[in-house]
């Protein structure tokens, strides 16, 4: 469950499985903003389900922001009886000229009786434009729960534009380290992008992983 499903008539929960029962949902929203487009909004709800039994989901909830070039957004899960973190999302964003900047934090503490395992990772990304064709672009994916700690995917790119716009060719460069943590994949990237006529996508795995 979260934000946009609180309200849902036939709410999905889980495999195979519809949530119908009565239950009453609530939730506020509050928004403050500038004539200047800057704003802040967030948003608090919650399930209260009559199923043999009271059940109240955990509070969930999610904050948006912008400031000038700065945005910044986190969905958060909290749980209904101490308010620690099940779960979170967030990402903050930062454009300049010519340069763009994203950090993402996921984080998942699920209940003991869950098959889902802990999560936290982050991912960072740098895109500038070096000159009116050509863009370069990295990415970094890692791991922190203790379970799996360690570099998940490394991304290297670069991007020739057409000065009529027309065509974009684009070269990505991937250290994959998701199927192994020992041993990455190391693979090539290629994407032609036209223009209104769709795009052409290979790759080419250069050295398997183990």
């Amino acid at each position: 469950m979260d934000e946009s499903n609180l309200f849902s008539n036939n709410r999905y929960a889980g495999i195979d499985r519809i949530d119908y029962h009565n239950r009453l949902s609530y939730g506020g929203r509050v928004k403050v903003w500038q004539q200047n487009g800057n704003y802040i909004q967030g948003f608090v709800g919650q399930s209260i389900t009559r199923q043999d039994f009271d059940f109240r989901s955990d509070y969930i909830g999610s904050l948006h922001a912008k400031w000038n070039n700065l945005k910044a957004y986190a969905g958060f899960e909290l749980d209904s009886h101490d308010f620690s973190i099940r779960k979170l999302e967030s990402n903050v964003q930062y454009n300049t000229e010519k340069t763009a900047y994203d950090v993402g934090y996921t984080k998942i503490n699920p209940y003991a009786i869950s098959q889902l395992k802990p999560l936290s990772q982050v991912k960072t990304s740098v895109a500038h434009q070096l000159n009116r064709k050509w863009r370069a672009n990295m990415a970094v994916h890692y791991e922190f729960s203790n379970a799996n700690r360690g570099l998940i995917k490394q991304t290297l790119g670069l991007t020739y534009t057409t000065n009529c716009g027309c065509l974009a060719t684009s070269f990505e460069y991937h250290k994959d380290f998701s199927k192994s943590r020992k041993k990455a994949e190391h693979i090539l990237f290629i994407n032609l992008k036209f223009r209104e006529m769709g795009s052409f996508h290979a790759e080419r795995l250069l050295e398997q992983g183990k």
